[in-house]
C-alpha cells in the first residue's frame, strides 16, 4: 500500500510539473527560436530567412573563469539578439550552467558566427574550446 501511495505520488508530481512547467534550467531557455545549435552543430550550416531567430546553446562553467566569447563575421547579415546565461539549479558547488545567445537573421547572406570558451583575462592563451556555426540567409 504505501509503495503505490509513493508511485501515485511520484506520478502526480510529474504531472504537475510538465503542466506548470519544471524548474530546471532547460524550462527557463528561450524557445521561440526557429532554430537550436548545440555543441554538436559546430562547423554545421544554419539555414535562415530574414526575420528568424537561431538560439546557440552551450555548457557555460563560471566558476572555472571560462566564458563563451561570440564573434560575428558580418553584423548586416545577423544581429545578437540577446546573450543569457542561466545558472545551474540546485546545491552542487561548481556546476555548469547554460549559454545562449539568440542571433536573428537581418538580411540576406553569410555570416560565420565563432564561439570561444575562454579566461578573458589569459589574453596569450588558446581558447579551451572553439564553436564555428555558419549562418545562411535568404
Amino acid at each position: 500500500m504505501f509503495k503505490k501511495t509513493l508511485i501515485v505520488l511520484f506520478c502526480f508530481v510529474c504531472v504537475l510539473s510538465i503542466i506548470g512547467g519544471c524548474n530546471c534550467p532547460c524550462s527557463k531557455l528561450t524557445c521561440n527560436c526557429s532554430k537550436i545549435a548545440y555543441k554538436s552543430d559546430s562547423g554545421k550550416v544554419i539555414n535562415l530567412t530574414v526575420g528568424q531567430l537561431v538560439c546557440i546553446r552551450l555548457e557555460e562553467n563560471r566558476t572555472t573563469g571560462y566564458s563563451w566569447e561570440y564573434n560575428c563575421s558580418n553584423s548586416k547579415t545577423c544581429k545578437l539578439e540577446k546573450d543569457i546565461f542561466l545558472a545551474p539549479t540546485g546545491n552542487l558547488s561548481g556546476a555548469p550552467g547554460m549559454r545562449e545567445f539568440i542571433i536573428k537573421a537581418k538580411s540576406a547572406g553569410e555570416t560565420k558566427i565563432t564561439l570561444k570558451y575562454i579566461r578573458p583575462w589569459e589574453k596569450d592563451q588558446k581558447p579551451a574550446e572553439v564553436m564555428n556555426y555558419e549562418i545562411v540567409v535568404k
